[in-house]
């Protein structure tokens, strides 16, 4: 992060070239020009993660002659965050903007879920009241009063046919799950799990749509001699005890797994067997896309590829179509586009709580695209730049 702090001081002592003070500008700007809905706790995590995203960016450029332009043309929105720590004696006279004003808002997602039971019934445990949802064949359900829902075995030994239970989130919707082995799992927006009540058998296989970070339980003596597995369209992932992200968002196109901690054993499936097989070590992602079998590997941004779960978006010069799919899953709105946007990206972290208005505004500072909200459409528009 030295050379996003070096940065800057040359602004504040004079130094900086006109790219550079464009950048800055921008960044002051925002704080100045309109109010954050983001709490000085947030202010201050966003200010850590762009500053480290910052250095990462400039790291992978080799030349001093290529860093301006770089930021300049794709990532000027990076330094748009905790500038209120760095910019109280900043210049303001000659910063002036032009920007039309969102009437429209639209809050972000939150703990928001449907549990279908085995019988088929829908509880809503965003209605749930706080306490035991269900006690049944030697299994309680539990919502808790920080938002979880937790499965716990009242037996020790399970007969008869394993009942299966479906937790679903919506558009602007997250959950957590403790599963009755004492695995956790955190569900993304538009996410799907499939799960027994209780665990038999020879393994621990669950069922994933859309993206997930799991927990996975190792105590146990049955939890050690059970692989827990996770099968997401034609991949499967097969653990003993690890913490990893999976993303198969089904519009995607692809399926990437990456590995935290532990090992894990990432498979192709045909025909609902095994064949292409790859193992991951920690700092590993796995990528599999569409119904080939190939699987690359590769090493992981572990702050990107986690971000969604510590509650920030974080775009590494991401075309604005590929940055509007995420909004879209986690704002529940529809986007519409004006112009071609093939060559419009970003770079940029914000906060998963920012209201929509207040994200697309920092977006608009680059001059490349303007947005208009009607309800829950959103029209994104290229900027043709003289």
């Amino acid at each position: 992060m030295k050379k996003a702090r070096e940065l800057l001081k040359k602004y504040q002592t004079g130094l900086a070239t006109e790219d550079e003070k464009a950048i800055v500008e921008s960044w002051y700007l925002k704080y100045k020009t309109a109010k954050s809905d983001l709490t000085t706790e947030e202010l201050i995590a966003e200010q850590e993660l762009g500053l480290r995203t910052l250095h990462g960016s400039i790291q992978k450029q080799k030349t001093s002659a290529i860093w301006p332009r770089m930021v300049a043309a794709a990532a000027a929105i990076l330094l748009i965050i905790g500038s209120l720590f760095y910019f109280n004696d900043a210049p303001k006279e000659h910063i002036v903007v032009k920007q039309k004003a969102v009437v429209t808002d639209i809050v972000p997602g939150g703990n928001k879920a449907i549990l279908t039971l085995a019988d088929g019934k829908k509880v809503s445990l965003t209605d749930a009241a706080i306490g035991e949802i269900l006690r049944k064949e030697g299994v309680q359900i539990e919502k808790t009063k920080d938002g979880q829902l937790v499965y716990k075995s009242t037996v020790e030994v399970i007969s008869g046919e394993i009942a299966y239970n479906t937790i679903e989130t919506p558009v602007g919707g997250e959950y957590q799950v403790n599963l009755p082995d004492g695995s956790k799992v955190w569900l993304n927006a538009s996410s799907t799990l499939h799960f027994p009540v209780q665990f038999g058998g020879n393994r621990r296989k669950v069922e994933l749509k859309g993206e997930a970070y799991f927990e996975i339980a190792k105590g146990g003596r049955q939890n050690r001699t059970m692989p827990f597995t996770v099968v997401t369209g034609n991949q499967e992932v097969t653990v003993l005890g690890t913490d990893f992200n999976i993303s198969a968002y089904a519009d995607d196109g692809l399926i990437s797994t990456t590995l935290l901690s532990g090992a894990v054993k990432v498979s192709s499936l045909v025909n609902h067997v095994p064949t292409v097989s790859v193992l991951l070590k920690p700092g590993q992602k796995a990528v599999k896309k569409g119904d080939g079998r190939h699987i690359a590997v590769s090493n992981a941004d572990l702050y990107e590829d986690m971000a969604w779960k510590k509650g920030y978006f974080i775009f590494n010069n991401e075309n604005i179509k590929v940055i509007m799919k995420k909004l879209a899953r986690w704002y529940d709105i529809d986007v519409v586009y004006q112009g071609d946007m093939s060559d419009v990206a970003f770079q940029g972290n914000y906060s998963r709580t920012r209201s929509l208005s207040n994200l697309l505004k920092t977006i608009e500072l680059t001059n490349k695209v303007k947005f208009k909200i009607e309800g829950r459409r959103v029209l994104v528009l290229k900027q043709l730049i003289d």
